[in-house]
């Protein structure tokens, strides 16, 4: 059976390793349904962001193998800081979300960051920090 060009872009498509990640702060302390919030937040902002700049189909490829999420636990501000300047110099898109400080948090708090990209691109980024 010969594929048309449509069932080879989804074939490979489907041979991409693509997520959503997320890197919650643990020394704010937040609670369980806060830190949903929070991804909740990110992940439509982060999804709106590449929706704007997406040239390479990265969210067509991820909404057809799963639209897979992983939650990652970051220690503090300063490993924050150094995943967005990992995203920085490897070109990847990111989401920051800041806190508005109505409940929970103080305001202006960077509660977490979320990223889209491919699995093997950002393995030496995410390979250190646990799941949440």
């Amino acid at each position: 059976m010969k594929l048309t060009i449509e069932q080879k872009e989804v074939m490979k498509s489907l041979k991409r390793d693509i997520k959503m990640i997320f890197f919650v702060r643990q020394d704010l302390k937040m609670g369980k349904g806060k830190i949903a919030s929070q991804c909740s937040h990110g992940a439509i902002s982060l999804y709106k962001k590449i929706l704007k700049n997406d040239k390479n189909l990265l969210l067509d490829d991820w909404e057809l193998t799963g639209s897979k999420k992983i939650v990652l636990k970051v220690k503090n501000e300063n490993e924050f800081t150094n995943i967005i300047k990992f995203c920085e110099l490897n070109n990847i898109i990111y989401n920051k979300v800041i806190d508005a400080g109505k409940t929970q948090i103080e305001k202006n708090s960077n509660t977490i960051i979320n990223i889209l990209h491919e699995n093997k691109k950002i393995h030496n980024l995410i390979y250190k920090y646990k799941l949440l």
